[in-house]
């Protein structure tokens, strides 16, 4: 393995692997607050708990697919220029975005949620690009589309980031065009820069997230794909 490739398991398989583990203990509270030593927290965690569960059990699982694909699947490549983008669409043809590379397809459930998702990890460059859905769980669906929004918001900035580096909100923005609620969120974690669009359309949660160094070629990527995120009937 050269060195490179050690780095792009560190980076991209023990970090995701070891805040999976920080999270899922504080969803269980095995570290953190107690219950009772603080009833916002408590009150917290009673509502939106499921996502501590789903992130820490996400983060493992995308952990260790990393780790495994840079040390058994991954060639070496250099990095490939931007220049051939192409549409790609989830499983219910409703939600597309562009990628530089044909992303890979894959459906896991996580704590009873399906997630289905697009994801091109791009291990020259250290970025990955991922296009999402999963319906919203049971206990969420009388709460509204704002509120899920904003408890999404909440659990990306305080459990998104790198184990020892906080996230930061750089920008917020209401999705003001024609089409479902969304958000567009821009956060600084450690050394990356992570893009995010999200929407609620018909009891759906919708995702676009674009992870990059902070670079001014790597983040002209990541700003291209969320701005390339659409919602529209494929061609059959």
């Amino acid at each position: 393995m050269n060195t490179d490739q050690i780095s792009a398991v560190v980076i991209r398989g023990v970090i995701p692997v070891l805040l999976g583990l920080y999270i899922s203990l504080l969803a269980f509270r095995v570290i953190g607050r107690k219950p009772g030593e603080n009833q916002k927290w408590d009150e917290w965690r009673r509502r939106y708990g499921w996502l501590l569960k789903v992130c820490g059990a996400a983060g493992v699982l995308s952990g260790l697919f990393l780790m495994a694909q840079v040390l058994f699947f991954a060639p070496n490549p250099g990095p490939k220029p931007s220049g051939a983008w192409a549409r790609a669409y989830t499983d219910d043809r409703r939600f597309s975005a562009e990628f530089p590379e044909p992303p890979q397809r894959d459906t896991e459930t996580v704590q009873t949620v399906e997630f289905h998702t697009l994801t091109l990890p791009v291990n020259a460059r250290n970025n990955t690009f991922t296009l999402d859905y999963s319906d919203l769980p049971e206990h969420l669906r009388g709460v509204d589309d704002e509120g899920v929004l904003d408890a999404t918001r909440d659990a990306v900035l305080e459990f998104g980031g790198q184990p020892g580096k906080g996230s930061k909100l750089v920008r917020e923005e209401k999705h003001s065009g024609p089409g479902p609620p969304g958000r567009f969120l821009l956060i600084s974690t450690g050394r990356f820069t992570q893009w995010m669009k999200v929407f609620i359309v018909g009891g759906r949660s919708y995702r676009a997230i674009a992870v990059t160094p902070r670079n001014p070629q790597d983040e002209a990527d990541g700003q291209r794909f969320v701005d390339s995120v659409r919602f529209e009937e494929a061609d059959k």
